[in-house]
């Protein structure tokens, strides 16, 4: 299966921002992707938290957030969901995630998620 990249910072001119993953986690095709990865944007726990609890979100199995795209307090909600739980990958480029902060979000995480063992 072909990737399919959105990337609106280079097609608009804007880039992503927390109404904008709103608006995809009520997006109902969200159900068709497996993978999906952010390049832009700066996202915090409220518009992490509606990609997870959204019912569209069911079927992602890869996440990825890239260069500074996930705020800290993103990161402690996305370990802390059930759509974390669920992934089995989760990848984190180009962030700069404090190391104790990201041991401390993934040591809450549900049990499962990426890549982990249920």
């Amino acid at each position: 299966m072909a990737a399919v990249v959105i990337d609106a910072d280079q097609q608009f001119g804007v880039p992503i921002h927390a109404r904008d993953l709103a608006a995809l986690a009520a997006w109902p095709d969200l159900a068709r992707l497996h993978r999906l990865t952010f390049s832009t944007g700066w996202f915090g726990a409220a518009a992490v938290e509606a990609l997870a609890d959204s019912p569209h979100a069911a079927n992602i199995a890869e996440l990825g957030f890239e260069f500074e795209s996930l705020s800290p307090e993103g990161l402690t909600a996305m370990c802390g969901s059930a759509l974390f739980a669920r992934l089995g990958a989760f990848e984190l480029t180009g962030n700069a995630v404090p190391p104790a902060l990201l041991v401390d979000s993934l040591g809450a995480a549900r049990t499962g998620g990426a890549g982990r063992d249920a």
